[in-house]
């Protein structure tokens, strides 16, 4: 049995069905902070083993690591003809000096005191202020393209009000 095993893994690896098999390279990615790689080949396909842990976007042969919450992935990129040109092993974490987390009965708040505090979004905050810090967020976001293409500052909504500690 473990001779036909042996002919029949042989065979596959001569018809091409099976890929040389490509090292796995570990990268760390601070959150926040987008990550450039540039591959060996032109990819054909991506493939991302969480994308709410970080995703990609691809212009030519350089590939953009965009985190999205701390944790471990994987990045698998293939050639046209479905071999592995490059494997990556993502550990997106917080490395921010200035961040500075209050824990409390309700929760975990997080902010970012590099001058003054302010809030910061970050997964495994309290609901409440989560919302609160990303509602301002949202809000800054939105008047800054308005004001990109000529519209007037308009008043930040009531319900991105500052959230308190």
């Amino acid at each position: 049995m473990l001779k036909y095993l042996r002919i029949l893994c042989v065979a596959a690896a001569a018809s091409g069905m099976v890929s040389a098999a490509v090292a796995t390279e570990s990268i760390q990615v601070t959150a926040d902070q987008s990550a450039l790689i540039n591959l060996p080949s032109l990819p054909s396909t991506v493939v991302v083993g969480n994308p709410s842990i970080a995703d990609v976007t691809l212009d030519g042969q350089s590939l953009f690591v965009h985190p999205r919450g701390p944790g471990l992935t994987n990045i698998i990129v293939l050639d046209s003809d479905g071999a592995a040109i490059a494997d990556y092993r993502v550990h997106v974490i917080y490395d921010d000096p200035d961040s500075l987390a209050v824990y409390s009965p309700a929760g975990r708040n997080t902010y970012s005191c590099a001058r003054d505090c302010a809030p910061v979004v970050r997964v495994g905050d309290n609901q409440e202020f989560f919302n609160a810090a990303a509602g301002q967020v949202g809000a800054k976001s939105e008047l800054a393209a308005s004001q990109a293409l000529g519209g007037e500052a308009a008043p930040a909504p009531a319900e991105a009000a500052a959230p308190t500690p």
